[in-house]
């Protein structure tokens, strides 16, 4: 508890596994869904809220310093299929578009 008090938990116990960047309204509707999901199988997200781009969004995830980010817009969804972007290296993770894979994929990460 004391180190709750004193804010000096480890970084790797509050650090973001994924953050998703939304780029159209569809792709807001379908990152609540999976985020309340991943959030239920406890596992670490969060969402680039408002109107940013694509742009601002990735800045926002980068920001975060979150593991992971993943786009979501129309074609991610119509396809459902996305990728992940590991972000201390850039490298693209091809994933199917369900919360049930990305959980898999994310919930296995160090």
């Amino acid at each position: 508890m004391a180190a709750l008090a004193e804010n000096s938990l480890p970084v790797e116990l509050n650090q973001i596994k994924l953050f998703i960047v939304p780029i159209t309204e569809q792709g807001k509707n379908e990152g609540f869904k999976i985020l309340s999901q991943l959030r239920a199988a406890g596992i670490t997200c969060d969402m680039a809220y408002g109107d940013r781009g694509l742009k601002g969004g990735m800045k926002a995830a980068d920001k975060s310093r979150a593991l992971y980010s993943l786009v979501i817009g129309d074609d991610e969804i119509s396809n459902g299929k996305c990728d992940l972007k590991l972000m201390s290296n850039g490298q693209l993770i091809s994933s199917s578009l369900t919360a049930s894979e990305l959980i898999k994929r994310v919930g296995n990460s160090i």
